[in-house]
């Protein structure tokens, strides 16, 4: 038996790319936020309505001397409420202009924490240092009783 040698093959021929199909990515983006937005409705009315009983608690347990200081807590739920309704209407409407006044409530809500850590940080070291300074002279007065 004879071996007979095989046709040459083709080479491939590169195919040519077809023209890209325009894909509005700013649609895609923006379904995709109010998708988002829907997903954690929830998430932020729950967290608002926990943080408004807090706050309301806190207030009827203090005779309402909390108001005070729950006045904060009441204020932030609130706020990730309305976002959560916000986010609820942006998703079930798809109206992205609804995802805005989202996340300016957002905005605020981070901003009120922020600025209640960093008053409570200010808080710790303060009360940090007066109580350092405060057991660092008993120390000494220890210490000068012991001689």
């Amino acid at each position: 038996m004879e071996h007979t040698p095989s046709p040459p093959q083709p080479t491939p021929q590169p195919v040519p790319n077809p023209e890209p199909v325009p894909v509005n990515t700013d649609a895609m983006l923006l379904d995709k936020l109010r998708a988002t937005a829907g997903s954690m409705a929830a998430w932020l009315k729950f967290l608002g309505i926990v943080y408004i009983i807090q706050a309301t608690i806190s207030i009827v347990t203090t005779m309402f001397i909390g108001i005070i200081f729950a006045w904060i807590p009441l204020w932030m739920g609130i706020v990730l409420f309305q976002a959560g309704n916000r986010a609820s209407t942006a998703a079930l409407s798809g109206r992205s202009e609804e995802l805005i006044p989202m996340i300016d409530k957002l905005k605020l809500y981070f901003i009120i924490n922020g600025i209640v850590m960093i008053v409570a940080i200010v808080i710790v070291i303060f009360i940090l240092v007066i109580f350092g300074a405060g057991f660092m002279t008993m120390f000494h007065e220890f210490r000068q009783m012991a001689y």
